[in-house]
């Protein structure tokens, strides 16, 4: 019985984090879909969307970007975004980095909770193919239900 308890509280307390999903892709479109989404992009930039299931109930996101270096995470950019706490949903687009490789970002509140992280790699172009024109960042977010409600149309 009492093992019964203790793992109940566990589930509880589990469920009280607000999960969040994170994809890559090379831009987001009006609908905050992602567009060619990958985990693999030629050139310098990629763009992210992350999705939490509630509200964030935040002011700010925190985003870490790490390129990984022999099986070992570098701070390269620690940066903290606002958002509006009603959003569900969180992007940027064509986030920079100066050179190729390997890359792990980190997304999570301020206080450090509901963190979520993936993993990007960014590839130099073949020979005698151009480097991908590089954009300007912007940042996005959006609740669900704005979401939700457009494709339900």
């Amino acid at each position: 019985m009492r093992k019964f308890v203790i793992g109940a509280l566990l589930m509880s307390l589990v469920g009280l984090a607000n999960a969040a999903s994170i994809q890559f892709c090379e831009g987001i479109d009006k609908s905050f879909k992602p567009i060619n989404a990958n985990d693999t992009f030629v050139g310098q930039q990629f763009s992210f969307i992350v999705i939490y299931e509630k509200p964030v109930n935040q002011m700010n996101l925190v985003v870490s970007l790490y390129k990984i270096v022999d099986n070992t995470s570098q701070v390269i950019d620690r940066r903290t975004f606002p958002i509006d706490p009603i959003c569900n949903a969180f992007g940027v687009e064509n986030t920079t980095v100066t050179e190729y490789g390997t890359y792990k970002i980190s997304v999570s509140k301020e206080n450090g909770s509901d963190v979520v992280e993936g993993y990007v790699n960014l590839v130099e172009p073949k020979a005698g193919e151009p480097a991908p024109e590089i954009k300007p960042e912007k940042t996005r977010s959006q609740k669900l239900a704005d979401i939700f409600n457009k494709y339900s149309k």
